[in-house]
């Protein structure tokens, strides 16, 4: 048994040239995830998670740093045996649309040795057996997206890495893939999964790794997400000296920002409301609003994601 993680990446760095400019894809990205279990990655488009994944499997060659599978360094020897422990789903699968699920796992098993009756533990997994002779082109989207995970799965990986699998599914076949992913971490998997909708994954991971310009802006539990409570302060007039006010009172992590003709408190829980109202009584401001709300993972999502642009002093971000 070891303690050495599934995935890693250390100061993982990859720039190339754009029409003539220097673009920035990975900028010292670090994090490591260990397994069994869902873990996602998660950032805006064109925050580096493709190129990330790319690099675990060998098709980006990073400028610096390092990406590592089982604790063996992509591209370096024995390359080829980590690679047969992952499965990998990072473009939209492609299938000859009269062949049937059935026969498209067939040829794909004989490329890596797998049995016939892997074939068959395949189409169970990924909920397509009642389908499995059915022509692919009669199959939906998410049913291609499932059988394209099933191809992945064939020499049965200790992990599988997939890429966005949720682009242009409707919410059935979100759920579908959903279940999929989330039986296979149950399974003894370990799934990296990417995504630039947080909502799309806090259902089905363990953990999740928030990228943004690049760089990691969180590694953790999903649980361990900096989510906050907020409040939303209205006043009669005189907005910007109630601003101004509970600015002098409110010390940091918490924050004090305008939110259109309201001023929102993030970080101070509900039971302080009354709190607020007495700081604003003080100095005569009258309130119209007084809402707590609870935090949300997808505003923790936007401020990690604010947090790191400001941070990442004009430089332009790659593609994802």
């Amino acid at each position: 048994m070891t303690d050495e993680p599934v995935v890693s990446f250390e100061a993982a760095e990859k720039r190339y040239r754009r029409r003539g400019r220097e673009v920035v894809a990975l900028d010292g990205l670090t994090f490591a995830v260990g397994g069994p279990g869902v873990h996602g990655l998660v950032g805006p488009n064109g925050s580096g998670k493709t190129t990330a994944l790319r690099a675990l499997v060998g098709h980006v060659r990073l400028t610096s740093g390092s990406a590592s599978l089982f604790g063996t360094q992509a591209g370096a020897p024995p390359r080829h045996l980590s690679l047969r422990r992952t499965g990998a789903l990072l473009e939209a699968p492609r299938f000859y649309g009269r062949r049937s699920a059935r026969t498209a796992l067939d040829l794909h098993r004989r490329r890596c040795a797998a049995s016939a009756a892997r074939v068959e533990e395949v189409l169970e997994v990924v909920g397509l057996a009642a389908r499995a002779d059915d022509p692919i082109r009669t199959y939906s989207l998410g049913m291609r997206q499932r059988l394209g995970i099933g191809v992945a799965l064939l020499s049965d990986p200790d992990l599988l890495l997939v890429d966005e699998p949720s682009n242009g599914l409707d919410p059935s076949g979100m759920r579908h893939l959903r279940t999929v992913l989330r039986d296979l971490g149950d399974r003894g998997r370990t799934v990296l999964v990417s995504s630039h909708l947080l909502a799309d994954l806090q259902l089905i991971c363990d953990s999740v790794t928030v990228v943004a310009a690049g760089r990691c802006a969180f590694s953790g539990p999903v649980s361990a997400l900096p989510v906050a409570d907020r409040i939303v302060v209205g006043v009669d007039r005189r907005t910007d000296l109630a601003l101004e006010v509970l600015r002098a009172h409110v010390s940091p992590p918490a924050q004090v920002e305008r939110s259109g003709g309201d001023i929102v408190v993030t970080g101070w829980s509900a039971a302080r409301a009354a709190e607020i109202s007495r700081i604003l009584a003080a100095s005569g401001l009258h309130l119209t609003a007084l809402i707590p709300q609870e935090g949300r993972l997808d505003d923790a999502f936007e401020r990690l994601v604010a947090a790191a642009r400001r941070v990442d002093d004009g430089s332009e971000w790659g593609a994802s």
